[in-house]
């Protein structure tokens, strides 16, 4: 028994992933339907990123040897070799806020809308050349 005046609450939170986008408004409606009364969000990421960051990587490096190249040439300067990389990554997470609010009065066969997008992965790459 807890003391009068005290409330008792318990949170059970659930994440799921959903690979075909199509039945994502229909699993929503069901889960709702099942008695889910608070939805945070909806997350998009991408499952394995290891070959997209690699290729990000390699394009910011040619990016970089070439306009290294075009600012050696207009400087009247060899490039060397490379004294230093350092590079950062960048995959941000996209969340589709759901509200959590209930009620309403939608109709019965509509499914919740989602709207799929692009993620965008993002490299940048910092290289020091020595010249000659």
């Amino acid at each position: 028994n807890l003391p009068s005046g005290f409330t008792y609450t318990v949170d059970n939170t659930v994440y799921i992933t959903v690979r075909d986008l199509t039945k994502l408004g229909r699993l929503l409606d069901t889960v709702v339907g099942a008695g889910a009364n608070n939805i945070n969000s909806i997350q998009f990421d991408v499952a394995d990123k290891t070959a997209a960051l690699a290729e990000a990587r390699q394009k910011a490096m040619d990016n970089a040897a070439s306009l290294a190249q075009e600012l050696a040439g207009i400087a009247g300067v060899q490039l060397a070799e490379v004294q230093n990389i350092s590079y950062t990554d960048y995959v941000p997470s996209y969340y589709y806020g759901m509200g959590g609010g209930g009620g309403g009065g939608a109709a019965p066969n509509a499914t919740v809308p989602i709207q799929p997008g692009q993620i965008q992965i993002s490299v940048s790459v910092s290289v020091t050349y020595g010249i000659k």
